[in-house]
């Protein structure tokens, strides 16, 4: 896992880091985007949490680098409860954490293309990376497990674009196409603009 932050611009809503956590087998991304640092625990904690409960897996080992939002007193005190191992680079040694930091790199890259394709403003960076991260879960691996098995769904999705354009049905207010700018989560409900 990795922290990546501080924004030069802050998110629409007003997110300056994001935090990518990255399981060690299949690579499965999931991307937590918070206002500051010190959010960095609370969100670790009810991510797994909600992993033990919802899909009946362990964390065994966290790695992670040595900056302070990982390693603190919460931390050290729920991972000794929940018997997780910790494992931490080594300070200015990035290439410990190099799963970690590769995602990061990668997920800005892909966010800024999409970005400049879409011709939208910097402040939809945090939606352009949950899109990348969502896209690039999607893609096909050789010899792991597949986005189905970890969500207990059964899809395929084909991707053929990074913009979608939708017309607004509304001509009143808007009198062009918008830009959805990303899938839904947890419910059925799209984020246009």
């Amino acid at each position: 896992m990795d922290l990546f932050g501080p924004t030069f611009v802050k998110s629409r809503n007003k997110k300056s880091y994001y935090l990518v956590i990255i399981d060690d087998y299949s690579r499965f991304t999931w991307v937590f985007f918070l206002a500051t640092k010190d959010e960095t625990s609370p969100i670790l904690k009810t991510y797994i949490t909600g992993l033990e409960n919802q899909l009946s897996l362990k964390v065994k080992v966290i790695r992670s680098d040595n900056g302070t939002e990982f390693k603190n007193i919460d931390l050290n005190q729920f991972c000794g409860m929940k018997e997780i191992k910790r494992e931490f680079s080594v300070p200015r040694t990035p290439q410990q954490n190099s799963i970690g930091e590769r995602k990061n790199r990668t997920l800005i890259e892909a966010a800024r293309t999409m970005l400049a394709d879409s011709l939208l403003s910097i402040p939809f960076w945090a939606e352009t990376v949950n899109t990348a991260c969502y896209v690039q879960n999607r893609e096909l691996k050789f010899n792991l497990f597949s986005v189905s098995q970890m969500c207990d769904k059964k899809n395929i999705v084909l991707f053929t674009d990074t913009e979608c354009l939708v017309s607004s049905s509304d001509f009143k207010l808007h009198d062009e196409s918008q830009v959805l700018l990303r899938v839904p989560r947890e419910n059925n409900m799209y984020n246009v603009n």
